[in-house]
C-alpha cells in the first residue's frame, strides 16, 4: 500500500489522476462445455483441437497453449461435431452427428462441407490413412470413404455402430463398437476402407475405444470393465478385466505403459502391457464423470477430457492428474499481487495461480457445495466463503475452518490485514478485527443477502442487498442506517472509492450513483438490460463493470457515460480483481477467467481524506494499486475563481 501526504493552503481542491486507454482482454481460462469432450487432434506439443457434443452446431474448440485454455472454432456443419482429426498443420476433417464430413486447409481458420448424408445419421469416428489421399468415417450403419484427400466422400453399408477407430499402417485400420447393441466387434480393413471384416471380440459388451502402439500390439476397451489385446494386429484377443464401470477411453505410451479411463470411477495404469492395473490419483476425484479421451505429449506430460467438460494434466507420467481447468462457475476472484491470484466457484472449486494467471493450479477447501467469495489481505493470509469460512496462512496449500456465527458467506471487506467483515445471510455481518481469530456479528436491518460490502475507510462502510436495498454505517459496523437507493434491483455489487463517492450494480443492467455519501443516488444509463455483477474503481472518474453475457463497461467519467470492451467470451462475468502491477482480472461461468494489462483504470483508491488546521489543509491517500499512472495532479479552487494546478506528485 502507497501512502500520499501534500500541504498546502487551500480552500478547494481536486485530485486528477493521469492515464492512459486501451482495452485488450487475453483469456486466460476457459471450461471444455457441459458434455463429453470426445476427442483430441493434436498437431504439435502446444497446438490441438477436441470435438465436443453441446457447444453448438459445428463448433470444436481449439488449444495453442497445450490444453490449458480452449477458444471456438466453427466448422459450419449444422450437427454435433464427434469426431475431429488433423493430417498435418493444415489439413483437418470433423465429421457430425447430422452425417456431415467437413474439411479445412488453413490450420482451422475456414472449413468447407465435403459429404452430407441428407438422412440425419450419426458419423461418430473417422480418420485419414497416413497418405492423406484416403480416409472413412462411420457411425450408424453405414460408411463414408474418399480416395482424393478428402474432396468427395462414397457411401457404404457397414452393418452395426462403430464409436472409435485406429490406423495401423498405410492400407489397414479397425473400428470397434458393436454389431447389436450389446455385444462388441471390431471391423477390419486391408485395403484402405475399400471392404470390412466384421468379428465379434466379446457377446455381451460392447467396445468404446481403441488404440494401437504399433501395428501389431493394440487394446480395445468398453463395457463393465471390459479390456481386450492383442499382440497381431487384431487377429486374436486376450481378455483381461478391470474392476470398474464402463471402460470409456484407453491410450497406450509403450508397449508396456498405458491408461484406461473408466465411467464414474477414475483413471487406472499399467506398466506390465496390460496384465495389472492400478488407479491413478485424480483431483479433484471423476465420479461423476466419464473419461473421453487421453493424449500424451512426451513420456510425462498428458492430457485427459471429461464428460463434463473438465480436463486434467499429468506432469508425472500419468500417476497423478489435476484439474488444470474446469466448466464450473467462477464466483469470486482475488489477486494480492501481480503474480499470486485465487479464484472460487460452485462444486467447491478453487484455484490458485503464482505467475499472474499463466497457469492455475487446484485448491482443496474444507468447504462443501458452492464457494461464493475469497479475499486475501497478502499472498500468504486469505479467507474462503461459502457455506462456511475458511482461512490459509501459506498461500491455500492448507486451510482452517472458522466460527464466524454467521451461516453463510457471501462476501468479504478486509480494511486492513486485521480488520474485515463477512456478508452473510438476514442482513448479518460478521466482523473480526484480529484477522479471524475472533468474530463480532452484526445486524443491518437488511432481511436479505449481504451481496456487497465496500469500507472506504475505518470507520465509513456500505452493504448491498436485493430488492434495491442500501445500508451505511459510520462506526465502524456498530450501526448501520438505511439509504434511499432510487432502485428495487437486486444490487450485487457495491464498491466506495472515498466515504462520499459510490457505486452499485445489480439486475436488469443497473447502475447507481452517489457522490455524497448515499444521501442521494443517480440512476445512470448503462445501455444494457444485462445483470451487473461486479464493480470495481480506480479512482473518482473511472470504473469497471463486469456482467452477463461477457458484458464489460467502463466509464471515465464519474457514469456521466458508460461504454463497452470487448471480452473475447459470451460467459456471464461474475467478479473483477485489481492486481498491483499492471493487470486486472475478471472471473465468470464455465471457468473463465480474462486478464488485461493495458486499462483505463490506473489507480486503485483505498481512501482519500483532508484535514484542515487553520489555512492549510492536509491531503491524506492510500492507494492499493497504481497501474500506468503518471501521477497526481493537484488543483485549487479558491471561491469559485476557477481551477488552477497548483502541485504535482509522482505515481509509484
Amino acid at each position: 500500500m502507497k501512502k500520499k501526504n501534500l500541504l498546502f493552503s487551500i480552500f478547494l481542491f481536486f485530485l486528477f489522476i493521469q492515464s492512459s486507454n486501451a482495452q485488450i482482454w487475453v483469456l486466460q481460462q476457459e471450461g471444455m462445455g457441459n458434455s463429453a469432450v470426445y476427442h483430441f487432434s493434436f498437431i504439435n506439443s502446444t497446438t490441438g483441437f477436441a470435438s465436443c457434443a453441446d457447444v453448438g452446431a459445428g463448433m470444436i474448440y481449439k488449444t495453442t497453449n497445450a490444453g490449458n485454455s480452449w477458444t471456438y472454432v466453427l466448422t459450419t456443419s449444422l450437427g454435433a461435431i464427434n469426431d475431429v482429426r488433423f493430417i498435418n498443420s493444415l489439413t483437418g476433417f470433423t465429421c457430425s452427428s447430422v452425417g456431415e464430413i467437413a474439411r479445412t486447409t488453413d490450420g482451422g481458420a475456414s472449413w468447407s462441407i465435403e459429404y452430407d448424408d441428407n438422412n440425419n445419421t450419426t458419423l461418430n469416428t473417422m480418420n485419414m490413412f497416413p497418405s492423406g489421399t484416403t480416409g472413412f468415417a462411420s457411425g450408424f450403419g453405414y460408411y463414408a470413404r474418399s480416395q482424393n484427400s478428402g474432396n468427395s466422400w462414397s457411401k457404404s453399408t457397414l452393418t452395426g455402430t462403430q464409436f472409435n477407430n485406429a490406423v495401423l499402417s498405410s492400407t489397414k485400420a479397425i473400428i470397434c463398437g458393436t454389431l447389436s447393441g450389446s455385444n462388441g466387434y471390431i471391423w477390419t480393413t486391408t485395403n484402405s476402407g475399400s471392404a470390412w471384416t466384421a468379428a465379434e471380440i466379446d457377446p455381451a459388451k460392447y467396445l468404446f475405444d481403441i488404440n494401437f502402439i504399433d501395428a501389431n500390439t493394440g487394446f480395445v476397451c468398453g463395457r463393465t470393465g471390459a479390456i481386450y489385446k492383442t499382440t497381431n494386429g487384431g487377429t486374436n484377443w486376450t481378455s483381461f478385466s478391470i474392476s470398474a464401470n464402463d471402460l470409456t477411453s484407453v491410450y497406450f505410451l509403450n508397449a508396456n505403459t498405458g491408461f484406461v479411463g473408466a465411467n464414474h470411477s477414475g483413471m487406472y495404469r499399467t506398466t506390465n502391457g496390460g496384465t495389472d492395473f492400478t488407479g491413478c490419483t485424480v483431483t479433484p476425484g471423476i465420479l461423476n464423470n466419464s473419461i473421453s479421451d487421453i493424449y500424451f505429449f512426451d513420456a510425462n506430460n498428458g492430457i485427459l477430457s471429461g464428460s463434463a467438460g473438465v480436463y486434467y494434466k499429468t506432469s508425472d507420467g500419468g500417476l497423478t492428474w489435476i484439474m488444470t481447468g474446469n466448466n464450473l462457475r467462477m464466483n469470486g476472484i482475488d489477486f494480492p499481487n501481480s503474480t499470486t491470484g485465487f479464484v472460487v466457484g460452485v462444486n467447491s472449486v478453487a484455484q490458485r495461480t503464482t505467475d499472474g494467471g499463466a497457469n492455475w493450479m487446484l485448491m482443496s477447501v474444507p468447504l462443501g457445495n458452492d464457494l461464493n467469495t475469497v479475499k486475501f489481505v497478502n499472498a500468504s493470509t486469505g479467507f474462503i466463503g461459502g457455506s462456511g469460512l475458511v482461512k490459509t496462512v501459506n498461500g491455500g496449500i492448507n486451510w482452517t475452518s472458522l466460527t464466524p456465527g454467521i451461516s453463510l458467506v457471501n462476501s468479504i471487506e478486509f480494511i486492513d490485514e486485521n480488520t474485515g467483515y463477512f456478508g452473510g445471510t438476514s442482513g448479518s455481518i460478521a466482523k473480526t478485527t484480529n484477522n479471524g481469530d475472533n468474530f463480532t456479528t452484526l445486524s443491518t436491518g437488511l432481511a436479505g443477502f449481504i451481496n456487497g460490502i465496500s469500507f472506504p475507510d475505518a470507520n465509513t462502510g456500505y452493504a448491498c442487498s436485493s430488492g434495491g436495498n442500501l445500508r451505511k454505517t459510520t462506526d465502524g459496523g456498530a450501526n448501520w442506517t438505511a439509504l434511499t437507493s432510487g432502485t428495487f434491483q437486486v444490487l450485487y455489487s457495491i464498491n466506495f472509492i472515498n466515504v462520499n463517492t459510490g457505486f452499485a450494480v445489480g439486475a436488469g443492467g443497473t447502475i447507481i450513483n452517489t457522490t455524497n455519501g448515499g444521501a442521494n443516488w443517480s440512476l445512470q444509463t448503462s445501455g444494457t438490460s444485462n445483470q451487473l455483477n461486479s464493480v470495481k474503481c480506480g479512482s473518482n472518474t473511472d470504473c469497471l463493470i463486469a456482467g452477463n453475457s461477457g458484458l464489460i463497461l467502463i466509464t471515465t467519467n464519474g457514469g456521466a457515460n458508460w461504454s463497452t470492451q470487448t471480452s473475447g467470451t459470451p460467459q456471464h462475468l461474475r467478479s473483477i480483481s485489481f492486481a498491483t502491477k499492471d493487470s486486472i482480472y475478471i472471473a465468470g461461468a464455465l471457468g473463465t477467467i480474462i486478464k488485461s494489462t493495458d486499462q483505463l483504470l490506473p489507480v486503485e483508491l483505498a481512501s482519500f481524506t483532508s484535514n484542515v488546521n487553520g489555512n492549510n489543509v492536509t491531503l491524506n491517500w492510500n492507494t492499493v494499486s497504481e497501474e500506468n499512472n503518471s501521477g497526481f495532479e493537484i488543483e485549487r479552487n479558491s471561491f469559485g475563481t476557477g481551477w488552477n494546478k497548483i502541485g504535482f506528485i509522482a505515481g509509484k
